[in-house]
């Protein structure tokens, strides 16, 4: 089973710096209609990371994954053949008015975690309408995920297995197009849910905070668990984050990725070649993150959110002795064990008020060495040491506050060195005489060759080139991608113009290089043919995910009624239930018992009903009223 891993990639440049980390694919957006707005790129620049993604035998998929309107179609259809002539692999999809579209028959179709495939009948409705890979959302457990395998065997799933979480269903959030015109499923939410919100019954304060801002995902600490459920493409998020943070995430999985395949005894194959390498040691806590959790994979919903902040913290560097600092008086503080604290870098703690305060260092003196050993649980201790930190700017902070690195300037130029990461393909070079004549041969490790005859001196007196002379001029190689071994037979006597052999070697790149640069589309099986559509696996489709007539009459052709419009409907279903939190949670096996009252969550001035549903374990946000803004 091939192993994809997935990258996320704001522009071509980080596209190719995750590449160079280690990604099999990378996903990105091209002009228009991709699900982050601003993450957009021309057709040029698709052409570019398509050419560095195939000469390693990696894909790039377009993101076309946001609802259409109807006088968008046009430039959608124009979008997509233009993205196909620049050499994309594949297409990820919301809008099903785009199944009405002319699309590539060999262009694999990916349907979008927009899609919301939550249940098996789903799945079977997308397969049956040739999509050849699902994103699944990332509220379903490991349990479902194999469920759904069983279900459509053919059907790869891609899965999300870092990076940020939303905490709602993935294409059934509004609440960013009620509060502010940007719509979610049009590439421009506002990100309400990290907003800092009040939770009441019945009027009585229950909490305050950040209370619907979901840590980062840890899946990918069920790698084993995730392919033997028949996950194969592991997605990490992060189409508008930087460059450091794409690197150290492709990094990081690619060494994990790496260890699992070469543990499967040969079950599990990487999808695409070239060997990566890297100076510096990948630690997802070192670049952005909100925390940590498995909790939707595992069925766990205890320890999903971080209500303090929606910011980065970072991990814990030190803890304070003394209340006061300024660039001429330093801070005293208790360096955490192995911990080094450099000039330029970003600390933050949390004031009396809890909000997150920060600060910028400017140097650092280290006391000497003493014990400080603080005890832990078990009886182990962190051994601390003194030292005294100078910050940019006066501050005063509460005594015994613990300190947070959330900008490591050390590690962050280790990621900005264009070496940080490198990556090369294996390439053999051999001279082999045939029954036309000598010829230089070379394939590279997937199968990809170029040749070219050699012109030989026909004077048979000619003297015949050295073989390590020979292994000179043929180990020439101008491209830092490939690494060349030469084959030689040492019994081959070879009569040439060093010129001669050089433009056969450049001839045979050049074809080589033709053959790298080649879209290498999947080979799949057929799909079954459908005796009929299926129908749409319920039993109405809410009207503002339909935008456009074409997906109205897909919907109505499939057996779909639209919603009513003026109908209060949720505007985030949540799988992290306020309600049944602070109702003291679900007990193993059973339910939430929830207390009776009328719950109410403000944000920003607007209020919003919470509704449990308990039988689906999760959570619907409604308006208080009908009225809404209008959609971007």
């Amino acid at each position: 089973m091939r192993l994809e891993l997935l990258a996320p990639a704001r522009d071509g440049h980080i596209a190719q710096s995750a590449i160079r980390a280690g990604a099999d694919a990378v996903y990105i957006a091209g002009p228009a209609f991709g699900a982050r707005r601003e993450a957009h790129n021309s057709i040029e620049t698709l052409r570019e990371i398509c050419e560095y993604a195939h000469f390693f035998g990696a894909a790039v998929h377009l993101t076309l994954n946001t609802l259409l309107c109807d006088h968008e179609l046009g430039e959608a259809q124009s979008l997509i053949g233009a993205a196909y002539e620049a050499g994309i692999d594949a297409l990820i999809i919301q809008d099903p008015a785009l199944f009405s579209l002319d699309i590539p028959r060999d262009l694999p179709l990916h349907a979008s975690t927009q899609c919301l495939i939550h249940s098996v009948e789903r799945l079977k409705f997308y397969a049956s309408l040739g999509v050849r890979r699902v994103v699944l959302p990332r509220e379903l457990t490991l349990e479902d995920i194999a469920l759904f395998h069983r279900a459509c065997p053919d059907i790869e799933l891609e899965y999300f297995i870092s990076g940020a979480l939303c905490v709602c269903e993935s294409g059934n959030c509004f609440l960013s197009e009620y509060l502010t015109g940007r719509s979610a499923n049009r590439g421009c939410c506002a990100q309400p849910c990290r907003l800092p919100m009040v939770l009441e019954r019945d009027g009585v304060v229950l909490e305050q905070g950040h209370l619907l801002n979901l840590k980062d995902n840890r899946a990918g600490a069920y790698l084993k668990e995730l392919c033997a459920a028949g996950v194969t493409s592991f997605k990490i998020e992060g189409r508008l984050k930087d460059e450091a943070f794409v690197v150290n995430q492709t990094a990081f999985f690619r060494q994990r990725l790496d260890l699992l395949m070469a543990q499967s005894a040969g079950g599990y194959e990487r999808a695409s070649a070239g060997l990566c390498t890297r100076s510096f040691t990948p630690d997802l806590k070192r670049t952005f993150n909100r925390g940590f959790t498995a909790g939707l994979l595992e069925g766990s919903r205890d320890d999903l959110a971080e209500s303090r902040t929606p910011k980065f913290r970072g991990p814990q560097v030190a803890r304070v002795l003394s209340r006061r600092g300024s660039p001429r008086q330093p801070l005293q503080v208790l360096l955490k064990s192995g911990v080094t604290i450099h000039p330029s870098d970003g600390l933050c703690w949390y004031d009396g008020q809890g909000q997150l305060c920060g600060l910028k260092v400017n140097r650092l003196e280290l006391r000497p060495e003493e014990d400080h050993g603080v005890p832990r649980p078990g009886g182990a201790e962190d051994k601390l040491r003194e030292a005294g930190l100078y910050p940019h700017c006066e501050i005063r902070m509460p005594e015994g506050a613990i300190l947070y690195r959330n900008y490591d300037s050390a590690f962050d130029r280790e990621l900005q060195d264009k070496h940080c990461c490198s990556r090369t393909l294996q390439v053999t070079l051999r001279l082999e005489r045939r029954a036309a004549g000598v010829y230089i041969t070379l394939e590279d490790e997937l199968g990809r060759r170029g040749e070219a005859a050699l012109a030989l001196n026909p004077d048979p007196q000619a003297p015949s080139l050295p073989p390590a002379r020979l292994l000179q001029v043929l180990g020439k190689c101008a491209d830092e991608r490939l690494e060349v071994s030469v084959q030689l037979d040492p019994q081959l006597e070879i009569r040439a113009a060093l010129g001669s052999i050089n433009a056969a070697r450049r001839e045979a790149y050049a074809q080589l290089l033709q053959e790298q640069l080649k879209r290498r589309l999947p080979e799949l099986p057929p799909m079954q043919e459908q005796a009929a559509p299926l129908p749409w696996p319920e039993a109405q489709v809410d009207p503002r995910v339909v935008l456009n007539q074409k997906a109205r009459e897909f919907y109505l052709a499939h057996g779909a009624l639209i919603g009513e419009e003026e109908k209060l409907r949720p505007l985030m279903t949540c799988a992290y239930c306020l309600i049944g939190r602070h109702c003291g949670g679900r007990p193993p096996g059973g339910k939430c018992e929830v207390k009776p009252g009328r719950y109410v969550l403000k944000i920003s001035g607007h209020e919003f009903v919470l509704q449990p549903d308990c039988r689906h374990c999760r959570m619907l946000i409604k308006p208080v009223t009908g009225r809404r803004r209008a959609g971007h």
